[in-house]
């Protein structure tokens, strides 16, 4: 989401265009470093996921509070590491549940699922960022992710969480 959207954030903010090129490289080079992260980073403890997913949430305010793009921007890369390791821990915990048989099956209906869920909710964002503003869109983010870290927590917690630590 932040991929498609982020830069509706620095109009907003009105800034500098020579920002943009940085902004871009900083959210894509987020991408990497979120894969980096479950390989270096024991997820296995729950206070190690619940950090996260406390910081992916104030990651989320943020774009809601700060006016300031260079914050926003890092805040961005941050959401972005964030969702890319979340998304491998529990892609890895997909795939370690399921048969072999089912597994490829399973990860496609899964992805397919998350595309019909992002082009819905791009939509919505969509629709409510041109009559609210990129602010107030941005609450639909803060929901999102707070629902998608207290999942995380429930899992984490739960007696069904072997403890992701992703073999590089």
């Amino acid at each position: 989401m932040i991929f498609e959207f982020g830069p509706l954030w620095q109009l907003a903010l009105a800034a500098p265009v020579g920002l943009y090129g940085l902004a871009n490289a900083a959210v894509l080079s987020a991408g990497g470093v979120g894969s980096w992260l479950p390989a270096r980073l024991s997820l296995a403890k729950p206070a190690t996921i619940v950090g996260v997913a406390g910081l992916l949430v104030a990651s989320s305010l943020t774009l809601v509070v700060v006016k300031n793009a260079v914050v926003v921007i890092l805040d961005q890369g941050m959401l972005v590491a964030g969702g890319v390791g979340i998304s491998m821990v529990f892609t890895r915990l997909l795939h370690d549940s399921l048969p072999s048989q089912v597994r490829a099956g399973a990860a496609s209906g899964v992805g397919a699922l998350s595309s019909i869920a992002f082009v819905l909710f791009a939509l919505i964002f969509g629709v409510v960022s041109q009559h609210a503003g990129i602010f107030h869109a941005g609450w639909m983010v803060v929901g999102v992710t707070l629902l998608a870290g207290v999942l995380l927590v429930k899992v984490a917690v739960g007696k069904d969480f072997k403890g992701a630590k992703a073999s590089a």
